[in-house]
């Protein structure tokens, strides 16, 4: 379910006359994410006493959790320090980190110096691990339990320590050296014998990621082998945190977004609610490195004049050329990118796969070449226009499936992000060697095509 215009009019006019109590009323049917989606229709000062509301219904800590990061740094940076401290207390540890990360210096160690020393030390813990790694998306709220327990007595304990836990998936198994030895899937302990022990009932060697490891890694991890969570730990195995799916999904939305935004040259913290003066702050340099790359084009285009000028037509096929060679360069930038991602393609067969991708390119080139080419004799009825589409529309799809391979894989091997503006790379390279064979064939056909 999900607020309605009408709804969310009701809410800002009782926000407006200080009708808290009917806004809480309202909220009752709805869940935290889609309270989050209220903010982005809120003033400052609705999103202000909404957030009281929040806390007085205990819904402001799973609330503030699910709101895009543009809008809640907004919002916790023009919240009252107290009732902040309140609401990230009762936050997960990760997400507490998260959100302590986004305020400004002085309210980030007021902050901090206002929690219990026991969640500030945690809250910092996960705060000194690099950003995007492993360490920094984890959460302290896990179950642990001695490997000398039995199997009920385990049971008995979790129902003990249960509140302290974000999210119950697994049980991990300390030994006496509190080194992390072995997990238990709740449903393994539920049906195993009550006196069977804990280190029978465990899963041992259990999968687990160093807390450095590159969060990428940790979701390639989560879905290869169906996991709902995955224990973090150090070089000698100690018990660190937990990343559970929940994390995970952010992980992966996070990534896609990434991969998506620098293709395209941008940035991620331009986002559909971002202040406008961030959004032209991060799109402008990139539109100024596209403009030259389209002054290159341009200048190929004008070696060129004077077949253009004779032969008007030309000008006509010009876009149907480059444009299809970027289409395809693009396909191809898609796949290889998605693949480096997935750990599918690695770097030992980079040959084989920039290959595979020119060949495809190649018989793509053929077929497209050869319905272009009848389509411009049937449409102009000269046969040597026809051919020399054909012939420049496989050039360009050829060498759009070498690049869109080779662009990422260079990338890669350079340790730049695969998809960093993968796509502005690719146009314009396809965008000039379409305009160059197209034009160069069509000025040595020239007399044939007057």
């Amino acid at each position: 379910m999900s607020f309605n215009e009408v709804q969310i009019d009701l809410i800002r006019r009782l926000l407006r006359h200080g009708d808290e109590e009917r806004v809480a009323k309202a909220l009752d049917k709805f869940r935290p994410a889609e309270l989050a989606d209220l903010f982005r229709h809120f003033s400052a000062s609705e999103q202000a006493a909404f957030v009281q509301i929040l806390v007085d219904v205990n819904q402001a800590a799973e609330t503030l959790s699910e709101i895009p990061d543009a809008i809640l740094e907004e919002l916790l940076n023009n919240t009252q320090i107290d009732l902040l401290t309140s609401i990230l207390a009762r936050m997960p540890t990760d997400d507490a980190a998260a959100a302590v990360g986004m305020l400004e210096l002085e309210r980030r160690e007021r902050v901090l110096n206002s929690f219990e020393a026991s969640f500030r030390e945690r809250i910092e813990h996960i705060r000194n691990y690099p950003k995007d790694s492993a360490g920094s998306i984890m959460s302290g709220e896990m179950l642990t339990l001695p490997e000398n327990l039995t199997a009920q007595e385990a049971i008995d304990r979790i129902r003990i320590l249960a509140k302290s836990s974000e999210f119950i998936f697994y049980v991990y198994v300390l030994n006496d050296n509190g080194t992390f030895v072995g997990v238990v899937p709740l449903r393994r302990l539920i049906s195993a014998q009550p006196d069977s022990p804990l280190k029978e009932v465990m899963v041992t060697d259990p999968i687990a990621v160093l807390a450095n490891e590159d969060q990428e890694k940790v979701a390639e991890i989560v879905a290869r082998y169906d996991l709902l969570a995955v224990p973090v730990v150090d070089e000698k195995f100690f018990l660190l945190g937990v990343i559970t799916v929940d994390d995970v999904i952010d992980v992966m939305k996070a990534e896609a977004t990434e991969d998506m935004y620098l293709m395209q040259g941008l940035s991620e913290e331009d986002r559909v609610y971002s202040p406008m003066s961030v959004s032209i702050k991060k799109r402008f340099p990139w539109m100024v490195l596209n403009l030259f790359s389209v002054f290159v084009t341009a200048a190929v285009v004008g070696l060129f004049e004077r077949s253009i000028a004779e032969v008007v037509i030309l000008a006509t096929f010009m876009p149907v050329v480059a444009g299809m060679g970027g289409n395809g360069g693009n396909q191809t930038l898609t796949v290889v990118t998605r693949g480096i991602a997935l750990g599918e393609l690695k770097f030992s067969d980079s040959k084989s796969a920039i290959l595979k991708q020119l060949f495809v390119g190649l018989v793509i080139g053929l077929g497209i070449g050869l319905i272009t080419g009848l389509a411009a004799y049937l449409w102009k009825g000269n046969p040597f226009l026809g051919l020399i589409l054909f012939v420049a529309m496989m050039i360009n799809m050829t060498v759009a499936g070498f690049t869109g391979a080779a662009v990422p894989i260079f990338l890669k091997t350079i340790k730049q992000d695969p998809a960093l503006g993968g796509g502005v790379i690719v146009t314009t390279f396809t965008d000039i060697v379409g305009f160059f064979a197209f034009l160069s064939l069509a000025t040595f056909f020239l007399q044939y095509l007057k």
